[in-house]
């Protein structure tokens, strides 16, 4: 089994072009915390997917809550992770 392939290359080329350097040195981050919020930090993206286009986010908010204005995040956590204890999920 191989740890590192050709397309992980192209992967960090592609991260790097798209978000820059910042980004690709959070993921050293021995925070687990930390790291996870880097990859949803999407404020200073330009256009590198397509679920920062805010009708793409309010059509996700409005199939997943019924209503486009309430943040699906907020929706899902507040509907299934209240009262819960450590959770842990994949992204």
């Amino acid at each position: 089994m191989r740890i590192i392939t050709r397309e992980d290359f192209s992967d960090i080329y592609i991260k790097f072009h798209q978000r820059g350097l910042p980004f690709l040195l959070s993921k050293f981050n021995l925070n687990s915390f930390k790291r996870t919020q880097s990859a949803f930090n999407d404020h200073q993206l330009e256009g590198s997917s397509f679920w920062i286009v805010p009708e793409v986010k309010k059509r996700w908010n409005k199939l997943i809550t019924g209503n486009e204005d309430l943040l699906y995040e907020d929706y899902i956590t507040k509907n299934y992770f209240k009262g819960k204890g450590k959770i842990k999920i994949l992204a």
